[in-house]
């Protein structure tokens, strides 16, 4: 059972490199002038990636190399999310986040490692 789970992990984290790589690769070629299929742009493929592989099983430093992946197709998207230790999560739930970091006595570096498109703070001034 434990192989399984490795191999898929592997074999989904391969995808996830070869997707970042096709959709970059294939908007450098459309710049250049040779052209994707007409309805194939890497922000489809980034589409058709997340379609396929959002429950996919990565886990530990084989989910790092999609981290990248990732934070670009959220920052294409403009939702607000969140890096935790376990996952992307909804910018929503950073407030928690913020409080257990005051409780804890803990800079919000130990609960959030990245954040994509956060809403701009208004200034009261």
């Amino acid at each position: 059972m434990q192989n399984t789970r490795e191999e898929l992990a592997k074999r989904a984290a391969n995808l996830v490199h070869a997707a970042y790589s096709a959709g970059w690769a294939g908007g450098i070629r459309r710049m250049e002038g040779e052209g994707l299929k007409p309805k194939t742009t890497p922000s489809s493929l980034l589409e058709r990636f997340v379609e396929l592989y959002c429950d996919a099983p990565i886990s530990g430093s084989m989910a790092r190399r999609g981290l990248k992946l990732w934070r670009d197709y959220y920052e294409w998207t403009g939702e607000h999310m969140i890096l935790t230790d376990e996952s992307w999560e909804p910018g929503e739930v950073k407030q928690s986040y913020v409080e257990m970091a005051e409780a804890e006595g803990l800079p919000m570096s130990s609960f959030i490692q990245d954040e994509v498109n956060a809403p701009k703070e208004e200034s009261n001034g």
